[in-house]
C-alpha cells in the first residue's frame, strides 16, 4: 500500500504541475496556438521522462569510479553513434578515439517537432 499511495501521490502532483501550467498560459495571455504546442510538448517530454531514467535520477551513481562512469557513458551513447558509417569506420579503427567521443561529445537534448537546432553561420 505505500508504494499505490507513493504513485497516487506523484500522479496528484504532476495533475497539479498540468494545471498551473496551463493557468498560467492563460493569464500570461500565450497565443492559443503556442499554447497548446508547449502543452503537448510538456505532456510528451512528461511520459518519456517516466519511461526512461536519466544518470542524475539514480543518485548511487555517482558512486561509481571515474574509469566505470566513463564506460557507463559509453554504453550508453556509442550505440547511436555507430549508426552512422563514419563513425562504425572510425570504431573500427580506433576505439579508443571512439569511447572518448561518445563520452566527451555527446549530449542529449530533447526538442519539440518544428523546433531549430542549428542556424546558418551558427558557431557549432
Amino acid at each position: 500500500t505505500g508504494s499505490l499511495g507513493q504513485l497516487r501521490s506523484m500522479s496528484e502532483v504532476a495533475t497539479k504541475e498540468f494545471w498551473l501550467l496551463r493557468r498560467f498560459l492563460k493569464r500570461n495571455h500565450v497565443p492559443t496556438t503556442l499554447a497548446i504546442r508547449i502543452q503537448r510538448f510538456v505532456e510528451h517530454a512528461y511520459k518519456r521522462q517516466e519511461e526512461r531514467m536519466s544518470m542524475g535520477q539514480v543518485r548511487i551513481l555517482t558512486l561509481l569510479s571515474e574509469q566505470l562512469h566513463e564506460e557507463l557513458q559509453c554504453a550508453m551513447n556509442l550505440p547511436h553513434l555507430k549508426v552512422h558509417p563514419l563513425f562504425e569506420f572510425l570504431n573500427g579503427l580506433s576505439p579508443i578515439t571512439m569511447m572518448r567521443l561518445a563520452k566527451e561529445a555527446v549530449g542529449r537534448r530533447y526538442l519539440a517537432k518544428g523546433d531549430t537546432l542549428f542556424l546558418p553561420h551558427q558557431d557549432a
